[in-house]
């Protein structure tokens, strides 16, 4: 598939252009700052009115297609409003405590003259004529520009409006809950959205597997880039990491139906592209359906964390061995209440701490306020000083200054014998606040490896202004560093992944969770039974790239038969002369590990041949000393 180029929100990127270099800030003296206990982040559940008729969507023209009449239905959808001199009130509290405040200016490229450039173009757009939905949306936007998970501006009467059919507002939050679309999506390289899990009996007929390439035969990477543009209200917060940004605006494509009459559909069975009405949708209950870009193992209990604001319920930890495996598996989903994430987190490495490998997945986690003391200081055989805050301590410079804080987030490893075992850390961007921070201390770990992709990128601090009734408005006052690297600041930043790896539809449409797979693999080099982490059998034969590659010695081969075979796997070198035959045996269906050691010889590049009855395929090895 093609790169697609980022989706970035273009508010900051519009204002940087203006920015002048030589401006100088006289210093003042400041007052410490302290980071208080912290809850996950909200999780708004995402409904329609139940009983429409499907002719509701049939008989008018969606949102969509009533392109020139856009800003009266929002006008229209919630009234008025508050009376301007309310409105530029409220911004101008806001955008008042973010400038004295807020950690990120520097790190989005904004000095002095650039933040004011900012918040004047965006005042500016408040006047006599902006409606209630208009200026939800103006307040929206300026918060998503500042490019931090724990910073939004929302008016809780509008976003919280039951998203029937027309209702003009366009759902981008990361931890969008799925119970809208019946359906998990997560992001591709080439910006369409993978079908992920489905309420049974989907009424589209959508499967693990298919992909959501857009609406109204338009693609869904130009569409929300059109509907961002036009000022429509945005349920989001912002996203510190651009790869993430870019993440959550795909994955949510499934969640905007409300604003369409057809969806358009790639069927992983046939290769069919379908363009069904959006009608049948409104037959979907109201049964919550938690959003977490992961796949349900057998026998480890699924988790489901949510609120509005800031009310779990059900299990935020979960965990149990992976079928078929030697090979332990913790779900961390939220770290608040903080005692019950610690003891449970605790509760988990103890039973999993003679397994060949733990694999904690981080993929989906909405933070809270868990240090993990128990569980690390038997991890651990130190203790270890890694991360602290930094604050604004001068109202008159963007400059940050060290908090007295790293003592909160030391690992306090005293360990006799401490975890000597993989430790497998699966990350993904729906992982921010002290989930970022987590998996930031868990980098210290000396048998730590990271799959996936980049968590959010929002570590810090946050506060609330308050005094204004239906809004919540929210902003980040703090960033964090390595102790070891002054200056180095990790909000916004991509985290190093070790092994970069996603999902894609050939597995997933087999109940494969290749990020699993692939820390398994490396977990270790024994047969791990993948038919059993999975549930499912192949569809078709199959032979992978090794994993991985280039290696030294060894590797791990994988291949899938649908049906019993005889199977023939071979290696050559570069002249098709045989140096090794891995297999030559009747094997049945399922999918199959083989573990090729090349200690023997030379570096360079080999092939390996699989044969399996009619079906032959042939991939590429590198050995590099």
């Amino acid at each position: 598939m093609k790169k697609a180029s980022p989706l970035i929100l273009s508010e900051v990127a519009l204002v940087v252009a203006l920015i002048c270099i030589n401006n100088l800030w006289s210093p003042l003296k400041g007052q410490e700052v302290h980071r208080p206990s912290q809850q996950s982040l909200p999780l708004r559940p995402l409904t329609h009115a139940q009983g429409l008729a499907a002719t509701l969507v049939a008989s008018r023209p969606s949102f969509y297609q009533s392109r020139g009449n856009w800003q009266h239905i929002i006008d229209s959808t919630w009234g008025p409003g508050l009376p301007l001199a309310s409105k530029l009130a409220l911004f101008d509290a806001y955008a008042g405590a973010i400038g004295r405040n807020f950690d990120g200016f520097l790190s989005l490229g904004l000095n002095a003259q650039g933040w004011d450039s900012l918040r004047t173009y965006t005042r500016s757009r408040i006047d006599s004529t902006t409606s209630r939905g208009g200026f939800a949306a103006i307040m929206s936007r300026f918060a998503m520009s500042l490019r931090d998970a724990h910073t939004w501006a929302w008016d809780t009467v509008v976003f919280s409006t039951p998203l029937s059919p027309g209702v003009p507002l366009l759902i981008l939050y990361p931890f969008a809950t799925a119970e809208h679309f019946g359906a998990v999506l997560t992001a591709l390289p080439d910006s369409t959205a993978l079908v992920l899990r489905t309420v049974p009996n989907h009424p589209l007929g959508l499967q693990p597997g298919d992909i959501v390439l857009g609406y109204e035969g338009v693609p869904w990477k130009r569409l929300v880039r059109e509907l961002l543009d036009a000022g429509i209200p945005a349920f989001s917060d912002g996203i510190g990491a651009r790869s993430a940004e870019t993440h959550a605006l795909i994955r949510n494509a499934g969640n905007n139906w409300h604003l369409f009459q057809s969806i358009d559909i790639l069927k992983h069975s046939t290769r069919d592209t379908l363009h069904l009405s959006v009608s049948p949708l409104l037959t979907l209950p109201s049964d919550p359906m938690m959003g977490n870009e992961q796949l349900d193992i057998p026998g480890i209990p699924s988790s489901f964390y949510r609120g509005w604001p800031w009310t779990p319920s059900g299990p935020l930890l979960t965990y149990g061995k992976l079928p078929g495996a030697k090979i332990g598996y913790i779900r961390l989903v939220g770290e608040y209440p903080a005692n019950e994430a610690d003891g449970i987190f605790a509760t988990a490495i103890d039973s999993l701490w003679n397994q060949g490998g733990v694999v904690v997945d981080l993929r989906w986690n909405s933070g809270g306020w868990s240090v993990f003391d128990q569980a690390f200081a038997k991890m651990f055989a130190d203790r270890l000083y890694t991360i602290n805050d930094v604050y604004r301590t001068n109202v008159s410079t963007f400059d940050l200054t060290p908090a007295a804080h790293s003592e909160w987030f030391v690992i306090p490893g005293a360990s006799a014998s401490p975890y000597n075992r993989p430790l497998a850390v699966l990350l993904g961007p729906t992982c921010v606040s002290m989930g970022d921070i987590t998996a930031q201390r868990l980098r210290y770990h000396p048998m730590a490896r990271f799959f996936g992709k980049t968590s959010i990128a929002s570590l810090g601090d946050n506060a609330n202004v308050n005094g204004y009734p239906d809004w919540w408005l929210h902003y980040s006052i703090s960033d964090m560093y390595p102790l070891s690297l002054p200056g180095d600041y990790l909000n916004r930043k991509e985290f190093p992944i070790d092994d970069p790896v996603w999902f894609n539809p050939d597995d997933v449409a087999q109940g494969i969770d290749p990020v699993l797979i692939r820390a398994a693999d490396w977990i270790t080099a024994a047969d791990i039974d993948v038919q059993s982490i999975s549930g499912a059998l192949p569809r078709a034969f199959r032979l992978l790239q090794n994993y991985p590659n280039p290696f030294n010695p060894r590797t791990t081969i994988r291949f899938e038969l649908p049906a019993a075979s005889h199977v023939s796997l071979t290696v050559y070198d570069i002249l098709g002369r045989t140096v090794s035959v891995l297999m030559n045996e009747r094997r049945d269906a399922g999918i199959h590990r083989v573990t090729f050691d090349g200690s023997s010889l030379a570096s360079g590049v080999y092939f390996y041949r699989l044969q399996a009855g009619d079906f032959v395929a042939t991939k590429r090895l590198v050995i590099m000393r």
